[in-house]
């Protein structure tokens, strides 16, 4: 390939893949390597207007140092504009818990951000090339990834273009010697210590050897699986819409997917849905496993950001951080809410006299969204507390002798996952007198000589009972 082929093969594929085209503004990542030193090139061949950006982490010594004065006088003999940073990896490192190799990689594509926002470039231009998308493609197949980490490297992630993945290692060099440019050389890449640096000089040299047109056909598998991986997006988008469904700080995941899809369809679609809040492929097949078994109702499964509970018919996703920062408690005043009528944001208490029925029952309660409670409940509790339930609480149901778990009223009604969460409880010391919406205790009921007692009311958005 001739360096005029090799412009055109970068302004083709540049063109199609909507990268970059003559007169945008790019910002181009510079390290002073071959890689990025032909991309300069080529993209100021085609018109584009650069704008470099170098990176100096202070890793390499004399060696970093060496990088930066070449990408100056480079940029300066080409009439390009130039910003470089020096950056402090190791602290970066301590205050982010990172390995060296991300802490460069967020420093410097931070960086790359800020410089493109400020200026209003197109994008950030890289210089990962056809080699590099076959190293990632090995790296990822060796860790047991899916079709997407199988796709390589995309053209464009959001603003970062790679307009040369059409081109190999051996194709850039020869376009540098073409136009008789020098470059500088990374001495650790020639080393084996990283996985990367293994496969690139052990692995595919080995692979080469027997196939002798291996990049050519790595080319058409890489290009097929990205084709692929298109396709299968579609077809995840399509399941996510129709068993997943967002409500507020749930999501529910519709188990009817298990049955239309085959087993390995099922498994897939169900991590894919549950990779959205951070579960990886190992917990997706354990949750799938489990809601094949009846006697997992209820059961949890945490990543760190979600709690995934499994239900009847579907699986209930909450977010940890939503969880902690719900409120858990408040007070019913009952006199200061009887003295001067009003309700709080769940329950209206009132004052009223008794009427009965022809079967002695008192007239408007029902013990689910209306209860009434003898007034000796001023004397002993004129502050009631108002709290969420919790595992192991337990209530004696009005009509009935001894107590019982409300975790079991709850089943009984079919209660899902998310409306056990956001039960509320009114208790009267540790004693549970109602559940509102679902059922009152008979502890302070009213008794037969009592002529007045006092009503509470639960308001709309307090414990609606039945499945959801």
């Amino acid at each position: 390939m001739d360096a005029n082929e090799f412009v055109e093969r970068v302004k083709y594929y540049a063109k199609v893949n909507g990268l970059a085209a003559a007169g945008d503004t790019v910002t181009v990542a510079l390290s002073g390597g071959a890689d990025s030193v032909a991309l300069l090139r080529v993209l100021l061949s085609i018109g584009v207007n650069c704008r470099a950006l170098h990176c100096n982490f202070g890793l390499r010594g004399e060696e970093a140092d060496r990088d930066e004065a070449f990408t100056k006088h480079l940029c300066a003999s080409l009439n390009v504009p130039l910003k470089i940073k020096h950056f402090n990896v190791y602290e970066y490192e301590r205050e982010h818990k990172v390995s060296t190799e991300m802490a460069c990689r967020e420093l410097r594509y931070a960086w790359f951000e800020e410089e493109r926002s400020s200026i209003g470039a197109k994008c950030i231009a890289v210089a990962h090339h056809h080699d590099d998308n076959v190293e990632t493609f090995f790296l990822n197949l060796l860790r047991g990834s899916g079709i997407n980490g199988l796709a390589g490297i995309k053209p464009r992630n959001g603003y970062i273009v790679r307009p040369l993945l059409c081109v190999t290692r051996e194709d850039i060099e020869t376009y540098l010697r073409a136009c008789n440019q020098n470059y500088v050389v990374d001495s650790t890449n020639r080393e084996n210590d990283f996985k990367r640096n293994k496969i690139r000089n052990v692995l595919i040299p080995a692979i080469n050897e027997l196939f002798p047109d291996f990049s050519a056909g790595m080319s058409r598998t890489l290009q097929n699986l990205q084709g692929c991986n298109a396709l299968y997006k579609v077809k995840v988008n399509e399941l996510r819409k129709n068993y997943c469904s967002f409500d507020r700080d749930i999501s529910v995941v519709d188990l009817s997917l298990m049955n239309d899809l085959e087993r390995e369809a099922g498994v897939t679609a169900l991590y894919e849905i549950l990779r959205l809040f951070s579960f990886n492929s190992e917990q997706a097949y354990g949750i799938y496993a489990a809601c094949l078994d009846e006697k997992s109702l209820g059961k949890r499964f945490l990543s760190q950001s979600h709690e995934a509970v499994i239900g009847r018919g579907r699986i209930e996703i909450f977010s940890l951080e939503k969880t902690a920062e719900t409120e858990t408690e408040m007070d019913v005043a009952l006199l200061k809410m009887l003295e001067k009528p009003e309700t709080n944001s769940m329950i209206a208490v009132r004052r009223v006299v008794k009427e009965t029925d022809e079967n002695g029952r008192i007239s408007g309660v029902d013990g689910k969204n209306t209860i009434a409670l003898s007034e000796r409940i001023l004397s002993d509790y004129p502050v009631l507390t108002l709290r969420k339930w919790v595992r192991g609480d337990r209530i004696q149901p009005y009509g009935m002798k001894g107590s019982k778990l409300v975790s079991d009223l709850f089943a009984d009604a079919k209660y899902s996952e998310r409306q056990k969460r956001e039960a509320w409880l009114l208790c009267a010391g540790d004693d549970v007198i109602w559940i509102p919406g679902l059922r009152a205790s008979g502890k302070y009921s009213v008794k037969g000589f009592e002529t007045t007692y006092i009503e509470l009311v639960v308001l709309k958005n307090v414990n609606r009972g039945g499945k959801t």
